[in-house]
């Protein structure tokens, strides 16, 4: 099964590459991306990107993960525990994972734009959640994933300023949009009435 999938396999370099004329994409190109710093993570989906050999990207929100390192004591077992210790993270990277930025608490980043109109509280979350992954892992994150199914066009312009990519999830066709229910045509800019679903 390696064989089959790893030739379509591409990370965010190759399509900046592409992005920017100096590259190719595969004939059928799959990236694997997750969010949220789990344990699981570390001991259970590594082994099987390990067994086929690909490198996804790991988005982290380091509220959770933060909390838990500052927690006095010995640190739980892995059975124990929701979230990876820092060092844990840095072996997926060592292992060939890249890290990307998911905010600090994982907020509605369409509510958060609502409650405040001049972006500041967006642009904190963005800087505390780069500065924590330069802290802990020694880099900055060059790509982004928003949270859930919200959007904002003011987390869009603040992700334009600190990131490559951002990396919108396809979970629905619902989303929230600066504080309002949108479609993800919306969100995507497509105009025009939703196709009807084919049988």
């Amino acid at each position: 099964m390696s064989e089959l999938w790893i030739d379509y396999e591409m990370i965010a370099d190759d399509l900046e590459k592409w992005r920017n004329g100096t590259g190719t994409l595969p004939r059928r190109p799959l990236m694997i991306d997750f969010d949220h710093p789990t344990i699981t993570m570390r001991y259970e989906v590594n082994d099987i990107m390990q067994r086929y050999g690909f490198r996804p990207t790991l988005f982290i929100n380091t509220a959770g993960i933060e909390a838990q390192a500052n927690k006095k004591g010995p640190v739980a077992k892995p059975e124990e525990r929701e979230f990876m210790t820092w060092d844990e993270v840095g072996e997926l990277f060592k292992a060939g994972w890249h890290i990307g930025a998911h905010t600090v608490n994982h907020p509605n980043l369409s509510d958060l734009s609502a409650k405040d109109p001049t972006g500041a509280m967006i642009a904190e979350e963005l800087d505390q959640n780069n500065e924590t992954i330069q802290q802990r892992l020694g880099f900055r994150p060059r790509d982004f994933a928003y949270t859930s199914t919200s959007f904002s066009t003011q987390a869009e312009r603040e992700v334009k300023k600190r990131y490559r990519f951002g990396r919108l999830w396809i979970i629905n066709n619902r989303y929230t949009m600066d504080g309002k229910p949108a479609r993800i045509a919306d969100v995507m800019g497509v105009p025009g009435a939703d196709e009807a679903d084919r049988p």
